[in-house]
């Protein structure tokens, strides 16, 4: 019986003494963990503090990407609507909304000139004249490797559109995301721009940030922006909280991102001056929200 007694209490102090290490886990990262990083402190923006914080209305709990439209608006989509809705960002409110198609597994958004386009998870591209709009609406198919796209954009400094894959290609390395590019004119005929090797991803956060090395990360981009000063690719992970840098030279830095204030982020947007947006889901009951951060 006390030999019982003693393998209970023995039991019972080891599991409280693991339960009383700090959760320092990937996907559980926290503000205070992060604010005491000295590589964090070094980041573009300062993405424990955003500037401004809009909370969306229960249309746009599942905000799955954004696109600056104007000084004061923002052209945003959601998961299951085949709809832009604008919303002012001065009046904090849904301001508009432009049906484009029936429901479906819409994931991101970009403008060009008066058009806007519009990124089905299949890799099918609606576009269509978003200041005169007449319900006539385009579409073309791209045909990219990959089973589900998540992040487009558009490069005004070689032409080009980016095409973001959530996951490996089709019967290829699980150790690589795949970035395909293709101009406007020949959207059906991508090409592979670069590709992200999670090792190297992973080798970095170890680097930066040694107290979160435990878990690996996986890296899932779910949208894709091009920084207008800097030229550099700004590529964000949704499941895992991170956000990925590329220049020229291939991977230039990676942050992790707050749980509580991204609950789950998949959309980017950049301002001419270089500020950034940031939108998130809206967690079960929880509301999407749109984080505004100015460059540093």
């Amino acid at each position: 019986m006390k030999t019982n007694i003693f393998l209970l209490l023995a039991g019972f102090l080891y599991f409280t003494s693991c339960d009383a290490q700090p959760n320092m886990k990937l996907y559980n990262n926290t503000e205070s963990a992060l604010s005491q990083s000295a590589y964090y402190d070094k980041a573009p923006y300062d993405f424990l503090n955003p500037q401004k914080a809009y909370t969306l209305p229960g249309i746009l709990r599942e905000i799955s990407g954004i696109a600056i439209a104007g000084e004061n608006t923002l052209f945003c989509i959601q998961d299951e609507a085949g709809t832009v809705f604008k919303y002012d960002t001065q009046n904090e409110k849904i301001s508009g909304k432009l049906d484009f198609t029936g429901s479906g597994d819409f994931e991101d958004i970009f403008i060009k000139n008066d058009f806007v386009y519009v990124l089905r998870s299949d890799g099918m591209v609606f576009y269509f004249n978003h200041k005169n709009f007449d319900n006539q609406v385009k579409q073309v198919e791209v045909p990219l490797n990959c089973q589900d796209i998540e992040g487009v954009c558009f490069n005004k400094f070689d032409n080009l559109v980016y095409f973001a894959c959530k996951d490996e290609l089709i019967d290829d390395n699980k150790q690589k995301r795949v970035i395909y590019q293709a101009s406007l004119e020949k959207l059906n005929q991508p090409q592979i721009a670069f590709t992200i090797d999670l090792e190297e991803i992973n080798k970095m956060v170890s680097e930066k940030y040694p107290a979160l090395e435990d878990d690996k990360v996986k890296f899932n981009p779910s949208a894709i922006a091009i920084h207008p000063k800097t030229r550099e690719r700004y590529v964000l992970s949704s499941n895992d909280r991170f956000l990925a840098i590329f220049d020229d030279n291939g991977l230039s830095n990676i942050y992790p991102l707050s749980k509580s204030l991204f609950p789950q982020p998949e959309g980017l947007a950049f301002t001419a001056d270089g500020d950034l947006y940031i939108s998130s889901e809206g967690k079960k009951k929880g509301n999407g929200r749109i984080l505004f951060f100015s460059r540093r």
